[in-house]
């Protein structure tokens, strides 16, 4: 494990850090795509918060969530809720992680934050990042900067930080719930306009 700790810098001190991190995790072919999302991830994230954390481990992070995005349909929300451990995926987070892609509308990390509120979640970060995406017909990410002349997707990737939460019972609820209630937004979005 790389004991490195991430020091408060500019951005692209600390994307080549990152850069240096992966070593060849994500293999030559999608580094570079890679190294797009996360300049994409982390453009407006305050990376005093992440001074003290190790390489490692924001590294991980951010390669779970390059991972995440690589097949969408675009149908409804894709949301996970993991406590990354060392021992399985090979990095850690003292706080349970969710993550939640889907198309871009407003009010999406507002209803996100208030059904956390509303069951005394604590959020210790929350970081929206909307990406132009373009997908095959199998909907596997083909580009993270499409041509000007090709369909465009705009999706929210949306990453959370929330306080601990260990029992498969509750995350599957607050899975469930999270559904219903971007179900609901979607439903609000989309009858406002011919309203």
């Amino acid at each position: 494990m790389n004991s490195q700790l991430v020091a408060a810098q500019d951005l692209d001190t600390f994307l080549e850090d990152l850069r240096l991190a992966a070593a060849e995790t994500p293999g030559e072919a999608e580094l570079v795509s890679f190294m797009l999302f996360t300049r994409q991830f982390f453009s407006r994230y305050p990376l005093d918060e992440l001074a003290g954390r190790y390489l490692s481990d924001v590294f991980g992070k951010v390669y779970h969530c390059w991972r995440l995005i690589q097949v969408y349909n675009g149908t409804s929300p894709l949301i996970q809720l993991i406590n990354p451990r060392l021992d399985t995926e090979g990095w850690s987070c003292p706080h349970t992680i969710l993550t939640i892609l889907q198309k871009d509308m407003p009010f999406l990390v507002d209803s996100i934050r208030i059904e956390l509120n509303r069951r005394n979640i604590a959020i210790h970060a929350i970081k929206s990042t909307v990406l132009s995406v373009q997908r095959d017909s199998e909907h596997k990410l083909l580009s993270l900067e499409p041509p000007a002349n090709v369909d465009v997707n705009k999706e929210a990737f949306v990453y959370v930080e929330i306080n601990l939460l260990t029992f498969r019972n509750e995350l599957a609820d607050i899975v469930q719930s999270l559904q219903s209630v971007l179900a609901e937004l979607s439903c609000v979005v989309g009858d406002y306009q011919p309203m």
